[in-house]
């Protein structure tokens, strides 16, 4: 190391030591930068490819809507004539862009029609299956209680039960269908005769969602169950 004019080695400058730094380990620092850049190209087509997929999937939704909607206003003979393609196009866009809005729509479309056509176990599972698979999106909550309303009509009130009680929990006030559940999570334990917890039930509904049109009817029940004296 060089010496000052008083005999003292002189501090190497910091300009020397990056210099020395990168001169010494060149080989690494290249491949590293390369790494980054190869790494970020590969981002920005992911992104792309994601949002390409995204948009073709909301392009075939949207003529999904207007054959459901060509399939609701036809009469039976006519579904039964609708149907298969239209099945076959929803199952193609829930396996092909599954994670986006389109197969979210398309999933949800499916356990509508079969809700309609009076096929409640295949729409339970249906609608559970989007409940579990988009647990935060819009359509969850009400995948649940139209999942409650199917085991209703199976008559598993059971099952409607876990379905009305999993919206209140998971969801409460961040869902207008909170007060529907509430109100036939109550209704399930007057028909059990559990007549406290529908008490229950009824007054978080008035209390909590006093906005509500449910919360009228949930104050006539508690009406009629202290008339009946079952409170």
């Amino acid at each position: 190391m060089a010496k000052t004019p008083d005999g003292e080695q002189a501090k190497p400058r910091v300009a020397d030591a990056v210099s020395a730094f990168l001169h010494r380990f060149r080989k690494q620092i290249i491949i590293v930068i390369a790494v980054l850049f190869v790494g970020g190209i590969g981002a920005v087509v992911v992104m792309e490819l994601q949002s390409r997929r995204a948009e073709e999937a909301l392009v075939r939704i949207e003529a999904v809507e207007e054959q459901y909607q060509e399939w609701s206003a036809a009469d039976e003979e006519q579904r039964a004539e609708l149907e298969p393609e239209l099945f076959a196009e929803i199952e193609a866009i829930r396996d092909r862009f599954s994670g986006t809005y389109g197969a979210l729509r398309a999933a949800y479309i499916e356990a509508e029609m079969q809700f309609e056509m009076g096929r409640y176990s295949e729409a339970l599972t249906a609608f559970e299956r989007v409940a579990d698979q988009y647990q935060d999106a819009h359509l969850a909550p009400r995948a649940l209680l139209y999942a409650a309303f199917a085991a209703e009509e199976l008559e598993e009130l059971g099952r409607a039960e876990q379905l009305f009680q999993r919206i209140v929990e998971r969801y409460g006030a961040e869902t207008p269908e909170t007060p529907r559940a509430l109100f036939g999570l109550a209704r399930i334990f007057e028909t059990g005769e559990r007549f406290g917890e529908a008490a229950d039930a009824y007054n978080e509904l008035v209390e909590e969602y006093s906005a509500s049109p449910w919360s009228n009817m949930a104050r006539n029940r508690l009406i009629v169950l202290r008339a009946e004296e079952r409170i």
